[in-house]
């Protein structure tokens, strides 16, 4: 399993890009990392190769729901009482060192870790697959749990309300395959 992996950023732009080789995500306001899954449990490693895995307990149950070697790439969210996601909930979570206040703000404030790609599985690279094909693998995986989710990808130029709210200043978009 490699270990010098990044996870795909979203860059900003004034309205989507069209195109059959673009995805589009929605802004979760969270931490973008990386989910190393293995038997030797979980380590979330974020974008510039801090590891966030202690600070996050309640994901911990991920290896053992998965049952499965992957990397996927995900973004740590907090969802506020509508479940919109929430930047500055998620603060409370971030910096924390200590064990105690770790439990308690994840009781709280409890994190969500919404899986993108799945860039790893069982011993194979996957990164030169196609998105869609890496994204229907993803889906085959079936994550959805109490703390972890699939949310769906638009390989299509966002269209009705999406594009409204896509056409605002939290417009992002990813390369399908910017690996």
């Amino acid at each position: 399993m490699p270990r010098n992996l990044d996870p795909m950023l979203a860059t900003a732009a004034p309205v989507p890009p069209t195109g059959d080789d673009w995805a589009f995500e929605i802004k979760w306001d969270g931490i973008r990392a990386l989910a190393y899954v293995s038997g030797d449990g979980l380590r979330l490693s974020a974008r510039r190769g801090s590891d966030h895995t202690p600070r996050y307990p309640e994901l911990a149950a991920l290896p053992e729901a998965l049952g499965r070697e992957a990397i996927l790439d995900a973004e740590i969210v907090a969802f506020d009482e509508h479940g919109r996601p929430s930047f500055q909930l998620l603060q409370r979570r971030m910096g924390l060192t200590t064990e105690a206040t770790i439990r308690i703000r994840s009781r709280e404030t409890p994190a969500t870790l919404v899986v993108f790609d799945l860039l790893w599985l069982d011993g194979r690279s996957l990164i030169a697959l196609p998105y869609e094909e890496r994204r229907e693998q993803l889906a085959g995986l079936e994550l959805d749990g109490p703390h972890w989710q699939t949310p769906r990808s638009g390989s299509a130029r966002p269209t009705g309300r999406a594009s409204a709210a896509a056409n605002g200043s939290r417009c992002e978009t990813a390369a399908a395959r910017s690996w």
